[in-house]
């Protein structure tokens, strides 16, 4: 995923057929969707909101990480 903008990540996680955190929590029966209807069409639907989140927490994760070492 190195250098990829996150229009293309959410491609590429759409073609792969990777679920949304929304549908994969449902899937699991938690969170807070798991009791609600969803829109099945949106199960691969990435957005960039939810992508942004997920980087920056990884980038915070991975600098924690590297202050361990």
């Amino acid at each position: 995923m190195d250098g990829k903008n996150r229009n293309q990540i959410a491609v590429y996680l759409k073609e792969k057929e990777i679920l949304t955190p929304t549908f994969y929590m449902k899937q699991q029966d938690r969170g807070t969707a798991k009791n609600r209807k969803l829109n099945e069409e949106n199960r691969y639907n990435w957005n960039k909101a939810t992508l942004t989140h997920i980087l920056k927490k990884a980038g915070v994760l991975w600098r924690c990480s590297q202050l361990q070492n």
